[in-house]
């Protein structure tokens, strides 16, 4: 996911606070995906899974929530069209 992630972003960002963000998101939703039991871990810590401004999940966020929402009990996602960042047809839709 890193390189596929990583390979729209200028070149520099990485190193921005911004970049560095994104970079934890990215490996959060790698880890989650590399090693299952984590995720099983928090879903048997938590029981429910609350997804607010869904309308601007990117892939890596999707994927985080994706993989959680396997282990919890419920996924709960809340959007608001009007509100949304991107332009309908800018971001491609993961789900």
């Amino acid at each position: 996911m890193r390189a596929k992630f990583f390979a729209h972003t200028r070149p520099g960002r990485e190193r921005s606070a911004c970049g560095r963000a994104a970079k934890r998101i990215v490996y959060t939703a790698d880890l989650l995906e590399q090693h299952r039991e984590i995720a099983e871990a928090y879903g048997t810590r938590f029981s429910h899974l609350l997804v607010d401004e869904f309308q601007d999940t990117n892939a890596a966020q999707f994927a985080i929530v994706k993989t959680l929402g396997e282990h919890v009990t419920t996924v709960s996602v809340f959007a608001d069209d009007d509100q949304a960042i991107y332009p309908w047809g800018a971001q491609t839709r993961v789900g």
